[in-house]
Order: structure tokens, then sequence, then C-alpha cells
């Protein structure tokens, strides 16, 4: 009957005289010997609709499942199988039944060695549980337990995630646990490792997005500190003095800077929109893999945008100047800050591509990158004269 999974109950009886029972005491005594057995009962605890699939959901997902009970261990462990929880054609060393007596009796270096496999384990107390969940937590697993009882909670504190049952779970538990599980379910278990597994790769989504975000605005840093630190020491030109003086009120940023501003976003939105779009074809990487082809594509595209920079620094520097790189040597500073920005441009691309998803690119592709950011130049120098509105 144990083979089958049944928990079992012996019905059976005796003649007593009713003098010799001690009444006045809270527990009587009353003899287990000389009696007469009229039948043994078998109790199907059947497992829950829809718990097999689950558990092969998790096993899918890499989470394995173990089983620590207080019944005996063939009950156990025809439980397990019916569940999906012991595999019945699993050799030996993959999944491991066994007495939580002779567990518990182990040295702690067998106790890890022999921990991995166990998934079920039977006649287990709440210190064998703990000795369990310590063992898989010395091999570097993740540990997630469940509890109902006061008894439990030695073992859910030593688990990463603790799971309390929220019907039939004490409050002590429950305080005690990190997640509530309301109805007792097992499929509401595995809704919380589905949310994780979403979670995690959301997260880790977010965190490439962010760190792509951060390579900007480090490059933003970068070219915002050499302006200021141009700035101040960049020799200023015969031209400035032709220029109107500033009227009371006016506003610091006049009609044409806002009109370069607002044309250079639009070219370089449209220069890397169109990489982005057209850039296996303008790239000649239709002969490269899917993954190889996005990947340079989108290593041309950064490159692009950093070049956009690069090159907008002559146009802040030179906004009333003709020539974008008249006195150019004579800000030592400028000069050498822009030289040093262009060769970690380099390094990055060619060298540390690996932790920016990033690849080396060839020459043809680093001309394309430099001749976009140069031609962000023909943006800023539109000429705005015939536009008698937006002049300074």
């Amino acid at each position: 009957m144990a083979n089958k999974g049944l928990r079992c109950a012996a019905l059976a009886y005796r003649t007593y005289p009713e003098e010799d029972i001690h009444r006045n005491e809270a527990f009587p005594y009353i003899p287990e010997s000389n009696l007469v057995l009229l039948a043994i009962i078998g109790i199907k605890d059947s497992c829950r609709p829809g718990i097999r699939q689950a558990i092969q959901q998790c096993r899918n997902a890499g989470v394995k499942m173990c089983m620590v009970t207080g019944d005996d261990l063939l009950t156990a462990k025809a439980i397990a199988t019916e569940c999906g929880i012991l595999r019945a054609t699993s050799d030996e060393t993959a999944d491991t039944a066994i007495l939580a007596k002779d567990f518990a009796s182990m040295s702690a270096s067998t106790k890890r060695k022999i921990a991995e496999n166990i998934v079920v384990m039977g006649r287990s107390s709440p210190d064998e549980n703990l000795l369990l969940i310590e063992a898989l937590s010395k091999k570097g697993h993740v540990v997630a337990a469940t509890g109902k009882g006061i008894r439990d909670a030695p073992s859910l504190r030593q688990a990463d995630v603790s799971l309390a049952m929220g019907i039939g779970g004490t409050s002590i538990i429950k305080e005690c646990s990190d997640i509530i599980v309301l109805d007792d379910s097992f499929d509401s278990i595995l809704t919380v490792g589905n949310f994780q597994s979403l979670h995690q790769l959301i997260l880790s989504f977010f965190l490439i997005k962010l760190l792509s975000i951060s390579i900007c605005s480090f490059y933003g840093l970068i070219f915002s500190l050499i302006l200021l630190e141009h700035g101040p020491w960049e020799p200023p030109s015969d031209n400035l003095m032709r220029r109107p003086p500033l009227i009371k009120g006016e506003p610091f940023i006049t009609k044409l800077m806002w009109a370069k501003f607002f044309l250079q976003v639009a070219y370089q939105v449209t220069a890397l929109l169109v990489l982005h779009f057209y850039g296996e074809s303008i790239l000649k990487l239709e002969n490269k893999s899917l993954d190889c082809a996005k990947i340079v594509k989108n290593t041309v595209i950064f490159n692009s945008f950093v070049f956009c920079q690069v090159f907008n620094e002559f146009e802040c520097r030179t906004s009333y100047q003709g020539n974008i790189f008249s006195g150019i040597l004579k800000n030592h500073l400028f000069f050498g800050t822009i030289i040093i920005s262009v060769i970690l441009q380099v390094i990055v691309i060619e060298c540390l591509g690996i932790f920016i998803s990033a690849v080396r690119l060839d020459w043809k592709q680093w001309l394309i990158s430099i001749g976009i950011g140069f031609f962000s130049q023909v943006a800023g120098r539109f000429p705005f004269q015939p536009f008698p509105y937006l002049r300074n």
C-alpha cells in the first residue's frame, strides 16, 4: 500500500476493564497489546490537478524540486513519482530518495556531495530539513523553501527565498518569510518564479540600455568639459568686434543659435536613422549573418555619433569664423583634448568593444563614420543670410 502512495491506518480493539482506566489523568493509559485487528485503511493523497505539468515547467526552467516530508519513504517515493518529482526511469545518480536519518548521519562533505541529487527525503524532521538546505547553500545553490509550522522557521531563515503558506501557515512563519502564498497552491509558486524570470530579463535589458545611455552621457560629459576647458583660453577673433552689442533684454541664446541647434539635431538624427534602417546595404553587409551585420551596423552608428560630437566641438568653437581649423594650434588644450578623445574612441572600438557589444571596424567603415561626423559641419554652416529673421 505504501508503494502505491497510500497512507496507512490500522483499526483494532480489545476488551479492557473500565475500572482500570485512570480517568483523572490528562492522558489515561490505554494498552496497545493483545489487540484484535479490524481493518487496515489506505488513504490516498492525490496530486492536485496540473501539478505534474507545473513541476515539468520548473524542471525546464532549471529549477530542481525536492520533496521533504515526514511520511514513510515508500509513500513519499510513490507520491513524488506520481507528481513528476521523482522520475521512474532515472538512474540512481540523477535522482535520489533517502531517509532523513541516513542523511543526518553522513559527514559534512558527503552531505554536500549527495545533496544535489536528493529529490525525496522521507521521515524528515525540521532539523533534517535545515541540514539539507545548509548543504545545498554551501554548494552554491540558490535555495527556496516552503513551510507551515513554527518548527520550520530555522529552515526558512536559512533559505535564500522563503515561502509561507497563507492558509495553513502560522503567523510567525508568515512574518519570517519573504513570500506568502495566499492560496497554498503550487501554481502560485510557479507564478512567482515566472515573474522573477520576467523581472530579471527586464532588468537585464534595462541595464544594457542604461549602459548604452551612460556611455553616450560619458562622451557628452567629455565634450562638455572640452568646451568648458578651452573656452576661456580661446584667443578672441577680430570678427567678434564686428558683432553688434547685446541689447538689454535680448535672449542669451539667439534665434540663429536655435536654428543651428535644430538643424544640427535634424542632421544627426536623420543620418543615424538612415544607418539604422539601411545600414546593411550602405555598409555592404548582406553577405554576413544577421547577428554579425547588426553588431557591425550598431558599432558604426555609435562611432558616427561620437564623431558628430567631435566635429560639433569645432562648430561650437568657430561659430563666428569661416574656417573651422583657423587658429586651432594656438589653443593647445583644445587640440590636445580632441586628439585624446579620438584616440580613446579608437581604443574603445578596436580593443574594448566586447564590453559595449561592439566589434572592430575596417578602414572603409571608419571613413564612413568620420565622414558622417564631418558633414555635420555642412549643417552647421548652412547659409542663414537670406533669412533676416534669424540673423543675430
